[in-house]
């Protein structure tokens, strides 16, 4: 768990802030980092609840969206 746990985090920051960093936006980065980690580690945390069900199988996806959309 703590190997998913830490890719998470690192793509969830990585996706979440590589634009910040495209257009020199350095005070939004560390925010943006910060908030794509914290989507990762949700992401974590729920993923095994909804693995074992294909309809729900999105619904971490979906939330972590909601969750860094909300946040900028």
């Amino acid at each position: 768990m703590t190997t998913r746990f830490v890719r998470n985090v690192a793509i969830g920051g990585g996706v979440l802030s590589f634009r910040a960093l495209f257009y020199r936006d350095y005070s939004m980065f560390a925010f943006m980092l910060a908030l794509g980690a914290l989507s990762g580690a949700l992401y974590t945390l729920l993923e095994p609840f909804v693995r074992n069900r294909p309809r729900l199988h999105y619904l971490p996806w979906i939330l972590c969206a909601y969750f860094a959309i909300g946040g900028v």
